[in-house]
């Protein structure tokens, strides 16, 4: 068991996007959109279930129907269909409400290298929406991660670190960061582990500036700014 104090943590939770993808009934045909559902075409079947889903352009209403064919759409690659499956079951619209049937639809779009669902499907995990899986949060990680972003490569370390509890691989990323100008140490002694890193910057709404946190980082001066993790196992 352990417990873990945590100094001006970085946020890693993202707001989940509880909205169908950006799509206009008025933008539809309907016509086009019915003779080409049946031929397996991806757009078709996707603005087809759009349209049974939401019940407009006078077709009728039938979540069943939409959820099939939005499975069919996913099936031959249409991405935004995993993200309306997703928030079906998420939300519960017009379904029972099913965590691990949306978490599905978001691994498979997660699978594509989307990068909007792999932090969506980390942030359930994060929220215990899911069970844990830990093979699945690195490889997420680190698909994050390898994209260069300074957030995503501390959210890596801080994954190892305070999730799988291996020092040796928190360490990886944090050296990565040292190269990019955030200076980081660890250690431990008896049941402490400090982490520590010195971030860096200036207009960055996040270190700010001379004036605070507040001020997002307005003026012209290079800022410093502590980066504290503390773990006491017992």
């Amino acid at each position: 068991m352990s417990v873990f104090l945590k100094v001006c943590a970085l946020s890693f939770l993202v707001s989940l996007p509880l909205t169908l993808t950006n799509i206009q009934a008025k933008e539809i045909d309907l016509q086009a959109t019915i003779l080409k559902a049946p031929n397996n075409d991806q757009q078709g079947l996707y603005q087809l279930a759009y349209l049974k889903q939401m019940g407009e352009q006078g077709v009728e209403k039938n979540i069943p129907d939409a959820i099939e064919l939005y499975k069919r759409a996913s099936a031959l690659g249409h991405r935004s269909a995993n993200h309306n499956l997703w928030l079906i079951y998420y939300k519960g619209a017009g379904v029972a409400v099913d965590y691990a049937e949306a978490a599905k639809w978001l691994a498979i779009a997660s699978e594509r290298n989307l990068e909007d669902a792999q932090r969506i499907l980390l942030s359930m995990y994060y929220k215990e929406l899911i069970p844990k899986n830990l093979n699945q949060m690195e490889k997420l990680h680190l698909q994050l991660a390898e994209k260069g972003e300074q957030r995503e490569i501390e959210r890596l370390a801080d994954f190892y670190y305070f999730d799988k509890k291996e020092m040796d691989l928190a360490l990886k990323p944090t050296l990565l960061l040292a190269q990019r100008g955030v200076p980081g140490i660890a250690f431990s002694y008896d049941k402490v582990t400090v982490q520590a890193e010195l971030l860096i910057a200036k207009h960055d709404p996040y270190i700010g500036d001379s004036e605070g946190l507040a001020a997002g980082g307005e003026n012209d001066d290079w800022t410093k700014r502590a980066y504290v993790s503390i773990g006491y196992y017992f």
